[in-house]
């Protein structure tokens, strides 16, 4: 896939789901060549943009959590191409 992902949690207010369940998807995704940038400007979600990171396995490798969406998206730009890994087949 070698693609790129942001998500921004800015605007977030509460989730309606495990976040862990959405890191574990991460994980998958990374593992598909993606790279993955959460953003949030609200502390309480960036905090959870980095539990979710942590969860992954992959964070900074595949996976990165900024303050800003900006920041988010420079990192996504600079990233070179990742490889596909068996498990994320």
């Amino acid at each position: 896939a070698n693609g790129r992902v942001l998500m921004d949690f800015s605007a977030v207010e509460k989730f309606a789901f495990d976040p862990l369940i959405l890191g574990e998807a991460m994980k998958r995704l990374a593992g598909q060549g993606l790279c993955i940038a959460i953003a949030s400007s609200a502390p309480e979600f960036f905090g959870v943009g980095r539990q979710i990171a942590q969860f992954s396995g992959v964070e900074g490798e595949a996976i990165a959590v900024f303050k800003d969406r900006a920041g988010a998206e420079e990192w996504l730009l600079l990233q070179p191409p990742r490889p596909i890994r068996e498990e994320g087949r």
